[in-house]
C-alpha cells in the first residue's frame, strides 16, 4: 500500500515514496504509532506521498525490510538490545541509508553494517500530553503504560510492588498501582489484582472528544491522575510511553539503557540500577533468533526510587517539570519531522 507524500523543503519540492504502512506488523505496534505521528507531522510541513518518487522510506522492523526496485531505499528501524542478530545483517546491508530514533540504536546498527545510520528521534504530541500540576495526596498513584511482556519490565513492576507492600506498609496502604496494558487475550476492563493494585486493559481514546463519545476518559487523563511513572524496561528502541509520561510532568522511574538514555537522565528522572542479562530473542513463530544482551532492573533499586519520590515529592515534581520542558523543547513530532527532512536533504541534495 502506498501513501502520497510530497514535501516542500526550503522553497523546493521533494517527493518521497512511503510504501509500508504496516499497521502493526507482527507485534510491532510501536512502529504504527511512530509512523502515524511522523507522517502527520510531515503533512503539516506540506507533505504528500508519491509512489513514483525515487526516494523510498520503509519504516518497519529490520526483519520486515525488503528493497523496492529502481528506488533510493531507506530503512527506518530500531533495536532494543545489543547486538543486532547476525540473521538480520543481510537486511541492514541492503538500504542506501538507515534512520533510527535513538543514539543507542544508531551505535548498535552501525556496528553491524557499513551503511550510514542517522538519528531521527521520535516525539510526543504535547497538545495531548500536557504538563500537569500535582499534589501529594492519597491514594498516591504509581502508573505503568505499555505492553504486557517481558521486555517492558512488567514482571519487575509486579515484584517491586510486592516488595513495596512488604517493606513500606505505611506508604503502601496510602498508595496504589495501575498497570495500563494492551492484551487482546484479556477482557478490556479494569481488574483488581490485589488490595491496592489494578490492571487496566481498556483501549482508551487519545482526545476528550473521542472519550465523550465512548463514555470514558482519554489516556492523557490517566497520566494526569498519577503521581509517578514506572518504566523498568529491559530495552527500548525509543521509549514512547516514557516520553509521554515525562511530557505530563510525571516523576519517572526508568532503566538507563537503550533509547531511554536520550530522553531521561538524573536531572529529570529516576534511574534504577540494573545487571546485564542474556536474553533469547525469538521470532514471530517463537523460533530462536539469537541471544542478545538486555538490562535486568534490580527490584530493590526500583523500590528505593519509589520511596525517594514518595518521601520527597516536591523534589520529584521539580524533576517532572524539567522533563516536561525537555520534551517540549527537543522531542515533539514537529522536531522529528524537521530532522527527518534535514537528513533526507543532506544525503539527497539533488532532491531538495
Amino acid at each position: 500500500m502506498y501513501r502520497r507524500v510530497r514535501t516542500s523543503l526550503r522553497g523546493t519540492v521533494m517527493n518521497i515514496c512511503w510504501p509500508k504502512l504496516h499497521g502493526g506488523s507482527g507485534n510491532s505496534f510501536g512502529y504504527t504509532t511512530y509512523e502515524k505521528k511522523l507522517l502527520g507531522a510531515l503533512e503539516k510541513l506540506g507533505v504528500e506521498v508519491d509512489p513514483f518518487a525515487d526516494i523510498c522510506v520503509s519504516l518497519c522492523p529490520i526483519h520486515f525490510f525488503d528493497l523496492f526496485r529502481f528506488k533510493h531505499n531507506i530503512l527506518f528501524s530500531m533495536v532494543e538490545y545489543d547486538p543486532v542478530p547476525k540473521a538480520w545483517h543481510p537486511r541492514i546491508a541492503k538500504p542506501e541509508l538507515i534512520l533510527t530514533p535513538s543514539t543507542h540504536s544508531q551505535r548498535v546498527i552501525q556496528d553491524a553494517t557499513a551503511v550510514m545510520v542517522e538519528v531521527v528521534p521520535g516525539g510526543v504530541d504535547v497538545d495531548i500530553y500536557r504538563s500537569r500540576e500535582r499534589e501529594h495526596r492519597e491514594p498516591f498513584t504509581f502508573l505503568y503504560v505499555g505492553a504486557n511482556n517481558v521486555r517492558k519490565g512488567t514482571k519487575y513492576i509486579a515484584q517491586a510492588w510486592k516488595l513495596w507492600n512488604e517493606t513500606h506498609p505505611e506508604h503502601a496502604k496510602k498508595s496504589k498501582l495501575i498497570m495500563k496494558m494492551t492484551d487482546p487475550e484479556h477482557a478490556k476492563e479494569v481488574e483488581q489484582i490485589s488490595p491496592n493494585a489494578y490492571t487496566d486493559f481498556r483501549v482508551l481514546p487519545l482526545t476528550w472528544d473521542d472519550a465523550k463519545r465512548d463514555g470514558t476518559y482519554p489516556l492523557s487523563a490517566l497520566y494526569g491522575a498519577a503521581h509517578a511513572f514506572l518504566m523498568p524496561s529491559m530495552g527500548e528502541g525509543f521509549g514512547l510511553t516514557l516520553a509521554e509520561a515525562m511530557a505530563t510532568g510525571l516523576p519517572c522511574i526508568y532503566t538507563p539503557v537503550s533509547g531511554m538514555t536520550d530522553l531521561a537522565d538524573e536531572s529529570c528522572a529516576y534511574p534504577v540500577e540494573y545487571d546485564e542479562h542474556p536474553l533469547e530473542l525469538r521470532g514471530l513463530d517463537n523460533d530462536l533468533i539469537e541471544s542478545v544482551t538486555a538490562a535486568e532492573p534490580r527490584v530493590e533499586s526500583i523500590v528505593a526510587q519509589m520511596e525517594e519520590i514518595y518521601s520527597n515529592y516536591e523534589t520529584a515534581k521539580e524533576k517532572g517539570r524539567i522533563a516536561a520542558e525537555r520534551m517540549r523543547s527537543e522531542f515533539t513530532w514537529g522536531h522529528a519531522a524537521q530532522k527527518f527532512l534535514d537528513v533526507i536533504a543532506k544525503h539527497y541534495p539533488e532532491s531538495a
